[in-house]
């Protein structure tokens, strides 16, 4: 999936902006992806904590939706 610019532009902390553009490497043609908090942590090199509150983030800004 690509990036979509916007992302740049919106006032999130940039644990947020590396998150979305992890999973949006990772989305399927339907923009859908499930990796696991500890595997985002592990590829990203940051805590599941700021993994999850970067989900949060994006989760309030609209950019995505968590099941």
């Amino acid at each position: 999936m690509r990036i979509p610019q916007i992302i740049y532009t919106m006032d999130l902390p940039s644990r947020a902006v590396i998150v979305y553009c992890y999973l949006c490497d990772r989305a399927n043609k339907n923009g859908e992806c499930f990796p696991a908090a500890a595997t985002i942590a592990a590829d990203l090199h940051i805590s599941k904590s700021t993994v999850f509150r970067a989900l949060a983030d994006l989760e309030g800004a609209g950019l995505l939706i968590r099941q």
